[in-house]
């Protein structure tokens, strides 16, 4: 993760140290490594003993190229298109210009 993801992580993990007590003991992330290290991170700030564990189905959608790199901002109409169309049912679809389809997602 970079920079800015390791502040977030910090004051996510700082967060959830206030809640003493009821503080989670296991982080739950995604297979991606950015995630581990995210849940890691936090894991650190809270001061407390924290497992993590992988749960694979927090996996991502890969919307291809009209999302890679860019603002949420600028590519969340497509991205609401393609959930439009797994919703009625066209679990094929896939995002303008490649990407993964709902079957993939769900595999």
């Amino acid at each position: 993760i970079n920079e800015n993801g390791i502040q977030m992580a910090n004051r996510m993990g700082m967060a959830l140290a206030r809640l003493q007590d009821q503080c989670p003991n296991e982080f739950l992330h995604s297979n991606l490594l950015r995630a581990k290290q995210t849940a890691a991170q936090a894991a650190l700030e809270t001061r407390r003993q924290v497992s993590l564990k992988t749960l694979d189905a927090l996996a991502e959608v890969d919307f291809g190229p009209i999302s890679e790199g860019k603002p949420v901002s600028e590519v969340r109409t497509d991205m609401m298109r393609t959930y439009a169309a797994w919703s009625a049912g066209f679990v094929d679809t896939r995002p303008a210009g490649g990407g993964e389809s709902g079957r993939e997602v769900s595999v």
